[in-house]
């Protein structure tokens, strides 16, 4: 799955237009696959069938000639990490048990907050 992730990115060409060193590339996805849980189903499984179902509709829908780079970019990673982290419960589990990361995140959307922000943790290294 992990050289599959690569040659998406490579098909659409965001290690040439972006200057991506394709080992920044493979560090960045072994990160996001070491930042999804072994659970039943928000797994870097999940994670690869979503970024697959982008990478596809990308193509199928002719987006390359009808978005700027950077957004598909943006999608494909989004897709990419989009539930990092995921602990197996749902926001509404995570508000009424007041876990940390309910507690963390005030109630609002605390698992899509938790995952945007191990997102940009790995973005930063």
């Amino acid at each position: 799955m992990m050289v599959l992730l690569q040659v998406m990115y490579t098909d659409l060409d965001f290690l040439a237009a972006f200057h991506i060193d394709p080992e920044v590339l493979q560090n960045f996805l072994f990160e996001v696959y070491c930042h999804y849980n072994n659970i039943p189903f928000h797994n870097f499984q999940h994670c690869f069938c979503v970024t697959q179902m982008m990478y596809g509709l990308i193509w199928l829908t002719d987006l390359r000639s009808k978005l700027e780079r950077m957004d598909l970019f943006i999608m494909l990673t989004s897709a990419l990490c989009h539930d990092l982290d995921h602990p197996g419960y749902n926001n509404v589990y995570q508000i009424n048990a007041q876990t940390d990361l309910a507690l963390r995140y005030n109630d609002i959307s605390p698992l899509e907050n938790h995952h945007c922000a191990i997102a940009f943790a790995i973005l930063a290294k």
